[in-house]
């Protein structure tokens, strides 16, 4: 109670002295020579009160970027303005606008909102940037201290966000010392509105924050694609750890690289490939019913393969064994089909290929072995179960699932819808690549019904949504790094839903992740079931949705084996 009355007692003074200094103003100037030069020296002061560019928004025009903040006000001195403000502000900020008023001049005031009772000019505040979890940020990119776009979007369509500045600016005449005349109304000139030109992403704003918040939860570094299985709409695009945008310096010095798009980059994929290696195998005529007995491992010529674990699998058909993830199926499979038909269909899928997103974002190719190189037995079964060269970015294997989910049609992922002009419109859509079929829609409905197996009673059911059902493959990609005495790996869910209208593809990578049941299959989880009550919320889903996959007797399945 004390504080305050000292605090309104201080303002009161400053007001006092005000009124004072402004009699004494009057009188002074409305005598003779005094009066004379003053007039003379009448000039003007401007105050840019806010400025900005262009604007990033998601597929349905929410804003990624150019987000309100409180507001900013053209303050002058006045007591009527200042007994005002002093009723919102803290202490601190209070001190500050008394000192401003002091040094006569207009200034510019940060508000959270609007006062009402003033002579001050309120202006929105808008801040490139959500202050808090930024929306995408190795997607938009960061800007310089002058504005200009350095990564990301932020780069690729700097001149189209540069074209459309805006800014409010407020113009006082002022006397010889900086005070704005009473009496004269200032000039305002607000082009903030130029601001709603700008470029239209294929993010989906809402799908965005879903995943964003599932990837922090889960994976300590790692990435999220989530791909429209129709078109290839990127929908979402997560790195983790992310940065900053207004604070880039903070990321530079981070050993965990935060800047670093994993998205983009290439990483061993492990057994989410035997999902290529069984269309391969359908592509070419063999059945969905080939059976092989698992002992464990398998013999290639002198070199012998484990499954994980060392598990024994025994008698599976091509369904049983990538729901285990046998890797002695997955081997001998490749043998049968061998080492060109595999690599063709590989290539033909989408890997050891960059994918331009837009205009100044590629994913990496990935790496992809040689035919002379699967000309050796060995090098054909790692091959075969996704390990020895092959290294493939998250996009790529988002890609691969997209296919399979859509019917066979492989849709090159992409990033921008168009530019924007300032009434929302989109005026210059992005010309997109014409889908391909790359696989025949009797294989894609065999593999769908196998990818159904992991998730039902494999290694998984941890990936497996509240409702909808779902179809994915594990993976625990083997690196060959040795850090403190333990290997490296690299952990994964690729999989789609929902399972009876497949919607969206996803990958989930746990970079150097020992355990993917804690860390790519609960992230896929939470994905697919927010995803699916967002759409609820939107009116999208279909109200009889139920799972789409039932679960087998217990009878006929073995306890869930561990990830591979």
């Amino acid at each position: 109670m004390e504080k305050m009355h000292m605090r309104m007692v201080a303002v009161y003074a400053v007001i006092a002295i005000m009124l004072t200094i402004g009699a004494l103003r009057v009188f002074s100037i409305s005598t003779g020579e005094a009066y004379t030069q003053a007039a003379q020296q009448n000039s003007s002061y401007s105050l840019t009160v806010t400025q900005g560019r262009g604007s990033i928004y998601d597929c349905n025009l929410q804003h990624l970027t150019n987000f309100q903040d409180g507001y900013k006000a053209a303050v002058t001195a006045d007591p009527q303005t200042t007994t005002a403000f002093s009723k919102v502000l803290s202490d601190s900020q209070m001190q500050t606008m008394l000192d401003r008023i002091g040094e006569g001049k207009p200034f510019v005031q940060k508000v959270d909102e609007y006062i009402p009772g003033t002579k001050a000019l309120f202006f929105p505040n808008v801040t490139r940037y959500r202050e808090e979890d930024p929306l995408c940020p190795h997607i938009i990119g960061y800007v310089d201290s002058d504005g200009k776009g350095v990564e990301g979007i932020e780069a690729a369509y700097d001149d189209w966000l540069g074209k459309a500045q805006g800014k409010s600016k407020v113009t006082f005449s002022v006397n010889a010392v900086g005070e704005a005349l009473a009496g004269v109304e200032p000039e305002v000139e607000d082009t903030m509105s130029n601001l709603n030109s700008g470029v239209m992403l294929t993010i989906d704003k809402d799908i965005q924050d879903i995943a964003q918040k599932a990837a922090r939860k889960y994976l300590e570094k790692g990435a999220v694609v989530v791909l429209d299985v129709r078109t290839g709409a990127v929908r979402a695009s997560v790195s983790v750890p992310d940065f900053d945008p207004d604070n880039v310096q903070e990321a530079l010095n981070d050993e965990d690289s935060p800047l670093l798009n994993r998205t983009t980059s290439a990483y061993n994929v492990g057994s989410v490939f035997k999902l290529v290696t069984a269309a391969a195998a359908l592509e070419n005529g063999i059945s969905p019913d080939r059976t092989y007995d698992c002992t464990g491992s398998v013999d290639i010529y002198g070199v012998t393969f484990d499954c994980y674990h060392q598990r024994t699998h025994g008698l599976q058909n091509m369904e049983g064994a990538l729901a285990q993830s046998c890797n002695a199926y997955y081997i001998t499979l490749g043998q049968e089909i061998g080492a060109k038909k595999l690599l063709d269909m590989t290539a033909k899928m989408g890997f050891g290929s960059g994918v331009t997103l837009c205009d100044g974002i590629q994913s990496a190719s990935g790496t992809l072995p040689t035919l002379d190189t699967l000309k050796m037995p060995a090098a054909l079964a790692n091959f075969s179960f996704g390990q020895g060269e092959l290294m493939a970015t998250p996009y790529q294997v988002a890609s691969m699932v997209q296919c399979i989910a859509s019917g066979g049609t492989l849709a090159k992922p992409y990033l921008v819808e168009g530019l924007v002009d300032s009434s929302g419109q989109l005026i210059e859509p992005t010309q997109q690549a014409q889908p391909v079929q790359v696989l025949s829609s009797e294989t894609c409905d065999a593999l769908r019904l196998m990818m159904a197996a992991p998730v039902e009673y494999g290694t998984g059911t941890g990936a497996k949504p509240t409702i909808g059902g779902a179809g994915g493959k594990t993976a625990t990609a083997e690196t060959g790094i040795l850090v403190d005495g333990e290997f490296v790996n690299q952990t994964w869910f690729a999989g789609f839903f929902p399972y009876d209208n497949p919607q969206y593809a996803v990958a989930v990578l746990a970079e150097d992740s020992p355990k993917g049941s804690e860390t790519s299959t609960p992230t896929f989880r939470a994905i697919a079931d927010g995803v699916e009550q967002l759409m609820m919320r939107r009116g999208q889903s279909d109200p009889a949705l139920q799972d789409a996959v039932a679960v087998p007797k217990a009878s006929e399945q073995e306890d869930a084996p561990p990830q591979d």
